[in-house]
C-alpha cells in the first residue's frame, strides 16, 4: 500500500484520527521541549503555512537496515518497503516514497470517513533518519 492509502485508512477511522490530532491538539508549556513539536524546526514550518488543519500529518522517514516486527509495534509506524538484499541504489527505492510525500504535501488527501464526513490532510515529511549501516552507505556518518 501507498503512504497516501495507509494514511487515508487511518484518518478515516475516528480513534485514529483523534489521536493523529495529538500535535494539534496538544499544549505548549513555555520553556520545555518534550518532542518534535516543542522545537525550532516545527515552530518554522508552521509560520511558513504548515500544519494548518488538525488534520495535517508529521511523518518522519526511518530506513533501517533490518525489521524487528516485535520491536515496532507503534499503531502509528508502518512499513513502506522491503528491499532485496544489499542495494547499492537506495535512491532508487526511496525516490518514489519521497516523491509521494512530497505531492500529499503539496495537494493533500481528501478522505470520506464512515460517516460520510469529509477529511482534508496535508502530509509533510518532517525527518528522515536511518541506522548506522544504512547512513554510512549513503555517506551521512563518518
Amino acid at each position: 500500500m501507498s503512504v497516501g492509502d495507509q494514511l487515508s485508512h487511518m484518518l478515516s477511522n475516528d480513534d485514529t484520527r483523534k489521536s493523529l490530532q495529538y500535535r494539534h491538539e496538544r499544549e505548549e508549556v513555555p520553556g520545555v521541549i518534550s518532542d518534535y513539536f516543542d522545537g525550532e524546526d516545527y515552530k518554522t514550518l508552521k509560520a511558513m503555512g504548515m500544519f494548518e488543519s488538525p488534520d495535517d500529518i508529521a511523518l518522519a522517514l526511518f530506513v533501517d537496515g533490518f525489521v524487528n516486527q516485535k520491536k515496532y509495534t507503534d499503531n502509528y509506524m508502518f512499513q513502506l518497503a522491503i528491499l532485496p538484499g544489499k542495494v547499492k541504489d537506495l535512491d532508487s527505492f526511496l525516490l518514489p516514497i519521497v516523491d509521494e510525500i512530497k505531492s500529499l504535501g503539496e495537494h493533500g488527501l481528501i478522505v470520506k470517513n464512515y460517516d460520510g464526513e469529509t477529511i482534508k490532510a496535508k502530509v509533510h515529511l518532517v525527518m528522515a533518519t536511518g541506522d548506522i549501516p544504512q547512513e554510512k552507505k549513503k555517506g551521512h556518518v563518518n
